[in-house]
């Protein structure tokens, strides 16, 4: 279950984890740093719907927000 809404995936990702391929945008590096993260991964940056896992539910907060 993705927790964030629309707005607020925009600030999570404009703020700390901004383009978590470190480049200032969201894009396909973004969701190649997802799939790097890919599993259990309790508060790391990729784990942008804050569940505890990297998955497809955090590819589509990247998409989401591109």
């Amino acid at each position: 279950t993705i927790r964030h809404t629309r707005a607020s995936v925009g600030i999570q990702l404009a703020g700390a984890s901004s383009a978590l391929d470190g480049d200032g945008s969201v894009g396909f590096g973004d969701i190649l740093s997802v799939i790097g993260a890919w599993g259990p991964c309790a508060g790391c940056p990729a784990d942008l719907d804050g569940n505890g896992t990297v998955g497809f539910s955090d590819i589509l907060v990247i998409i989401g927000a591109w």
